[in-house]
């Protein structure tokens, strides 16, 4: 690219002198234009305008002339020489960027970095959903043909036949188990009868061989077949609560099953049906064992002392 410096040309007298030390400059001729059409290259070197200029002023043989033509070339060149000095100097610096290079080896690790993400996919297994309490959730190989359903305790459903109940004097239940609903045998609920050796069941007992179908026919019938002998009996200060016990341990229970939601009763500190109802509804909503009975978990997610 080609710039054109323009402003001022010589007088007549020097022009002679003037084109003399052009063309020693220039022995090719390139200095003879005049010199308000002369145009530079902009990668020259800036000291060519400033060559220019002295060339001119050391020429004159009029001393006054020389310092009038100086404050005229000053004011009138300025800024005109500024510029092209500026250009050439913005041209070589963009010439010499784009000469600078750094190959990719020689950049330092802070400069040049990769950083590598690991992705890590999780599989959850999904979380088998229990069955609603309700007669429609019962696997369709079990006969359910008219039966009503009563109640939920805890993971049983109790169930009876209408219209035809036989005088209501009896149940079905069905138990949660493996997340389908099992169908058990009747149940006589006119009332009950504490069956001798009642108590916690030994571990890995199944529900033929335990007590919990006796608690759950206490709990349903609600009333004694003997009214003069309901098996109630003091406490033991040192292990699990069970119906029949009573004193100020089964209060403390019943306490803390009203302020949870589960008993409407009374804390009277006996240990009867309605207290056997919300411990197993306790139990169940905790997701432990339900069986009517209060052991140590029992008591712990109560927040009561055991024993």
């Amino acid at each position: 690219m080609l710039v054109g410096v323009r402003g001022f040309e010589p007088p007549a007298s020097t022009s002679r002198t003037w084109r003399a030390s052009q063309a020693a400059l220039h022995p090719d001729g390139a200095g003879n234009e005049p010199i308000g059409t002369r145009l530079f290259p902009l990668t020259a070197n800036r000291l060519l305008v400033v060559t220019l200029f002295h060339a001119w002023f050391t020429v004159t043989s009029n001393g006054i002339a020389v310092a009038t033509m100086k404050q005229q070339m000053v004011r009138r060149f300025g800024v005109g020489a500024l510029a092209v000095a500026l250009l050439a100097g913005c041209g070589s610096s963009a010439d010499t960027a784009a000469d600078i290079s750094v190959p990719v080896s020689d950049v330092s690790s802070t400069e040049a970095s990769t950083t590598t993400l690991e992705i890590t996919t999780t599989t959850t297994a999904p979380v088998a959903v229990e069955p609603i309490c309700d007669l429609s959730a019962v696997s369709a190989d079990q006969d359910v043909s008219g039966l009503i359903k009563l109640e939920c305790l805890g993971d049983w459903m109790i169930t009876q036949s209408y219209p035809d109940c036989g005088e209501c004097e009896g149940v079905i239940p069905f138990h949660l188990e493996n997340n389908e609903w099992k169908m058990y045998d009747p149940l006589y609920i006119y009332c009950y009868s504490v069956p001798d050796g009642y108590g916690p069941d030994p571990e890995g007992a199944t529900n033929d061989q335990s007590n919990i179908l006796a608690t759950i026919q206490i709990a349903v019938a609600a009333i004694p077949c003997d009214e003069t002998n309901k098996g109630y009996h003091p406490e033991n200060s040192a292990d699990q609560l069970l119906y029949g016990d009573t004193g100020p341990r089964v209060a403390a229970l019943q306490e803390a099953l009203i302020n949870a939601g589960f008993l409407e009763d009374s804390a009277d500190g006996t240990y009867g049906p309605n207290t056997i109802r919300a411990v197993m509804n306790f139990q169940f909503s905790q997701n432990i064992p339900v069986d009517g009975i209060a052991g140590s978990k029992t008591h712990a997610l109560l927040g009561i002392a055991y024993p």
